[in-house]
């Protein structure tokens, strides 16, 4: 059993109020603890300090402005953001829907931080791509790995925030894909497989199209949040993407803190949806002009959980929600895990 606190020995003069102000506490504070410590018979029922010999008082007693302040420094922060990405992680994404099969793919991705003229850069490479516990041997889904494939590993620029801000270099994936699109058509023979490699060289080669690809996957909004996410206390709006290659819908956000491990402290992030859309318009990225129902709502649920003393993410866990009334519609649930 820990022992966290010791017997003080009443003086003349003292009084609850005058020994509580020298440990910084009040005095109820104090008369809480040493009850919640004591012995029946030694209970203080005012706060006057009755004949006892001894009170209880508590070993570095933080006050919760001294908690808080603590809690603050063990997140994440602007300051040591190019700690907060460990080198590699396990991916696990699953997608279900009301009209599909459930969906689950699991891989891996590394992560290597840099600094390049006062920028954050981050190299992403991913590996070991499987769906449904098997590695995927259909024609269509195989060609689409191998031109992701084609490009990595992508280098990425940061903003001061954490956020994506755009490519180091995006002539050089263009010319990446290039060199490599003639094995590619050898390989994937026929009009559909060339029509699919015309339209990879042209989303590809359209920065800004190419760069929402990466941006509006829950992948990388997991992985690159706002940092500034893990120091708010009072809620905030924001926009989220809720589908890849979709619009950002605005929602109302807040994030609390749990720190009861010895180690490691989670931030959880949740929100919800607060710009009318129905769930098909956000999904086709598209709004329709004529009368909808439009009574769907999304969630968002984003928990980290990050080291207090080296501020790396450790483990991250997110859901999106769409819900049709009462009913889900969709759900889209990713873990990440560091690799050691």
């Amino acid at each position: 059993m820990v022992i966290d606190y010791i017997k003080y020995k009443i003086r003349n003069g003292d009084s609850l109020h005058s020994i509580a102000s020298r440990l910084g506490m009040t005095a109820e504070d104090l008369k809480l603890f040493h009850n919640a410590h004591c012995e029946k018979i030694e209970t203080l029922w005012f706060d006057n300090i009755p004949p006892i010999e001894f009170i209880l008082v508590p070993l570095n007693y933080k006050t919760e402005e001294q908690k808080e302040q603590e809690k603050r420094e063990s997140l994440p922060s602007l300051e040591l953001l190019n700690a907060l990405h460990a080198k590699e992680y396990k991916v696990c994404e699953t997608f279900e829907s009301s009209d599909e099969t459930p969906l689950t793919v699991e891989y891996t991705i590394s992560l290597e931080t840099r600094k390049h003229q006062n920028k954050s850069i981050i190299t992403f490479n991913r590996k070991d791509f499987v769906t449904n516990g098997e590695i995927p041997d259909n024609k269509v889904s195989t060609l689409i790995l191998a031109c992701m494939e084609s490009v990595l590993p992508v280098d990425f620029l940061l903003h001061d925030n954490g956020l994506m801000a755009g490519f180091l270099n995006h002539k050089e994936i263009k010319t990446r894909f290039l060199q490599k699109r003639h094995d590619l058509e050898e390989y994937f023979l026929g009009e559909t497989n060339t029509s699919y490699l015309n339209l990879f060289q042209e989303n590809c080669s359209d920065e800004n199209l190419f760069l929402k690809q990466f941006c509006s996957s829950l992948l990388f909004q997991t992985l690159f949040p706002n940092i500034e996410w893990f120091q708010k206390k009072a809620p905030w709006i924001e926009s989220f993407y809720f589908f890849q290659n979709s619009f950002r819908v605005q929602c109302s956000m807040e994030a609390e803190h749990r720190d009861e491990e010895k180690d490691v402290i989670q931030t959880i992030v949740t929100g919800k949806t607060i710009d009318s859309g129905s769930f098909q318009e956000i999904k086709r990225g598209i709004i329709c002009h004529e009368t909808i129902e439009k009574n769907t709502s999304g969630e968002i649920q984003i928990q980290y959980t990050t080291h207090k003393q080296n501020k790396c993410l450790i483990r991250a866990e997110s859901s999106l929600i769409f819900r049709n009334e009462e009913a889900v519609d969709y759900k889209h649930h990713l873990t990440l895990t560091q690799m050691i």
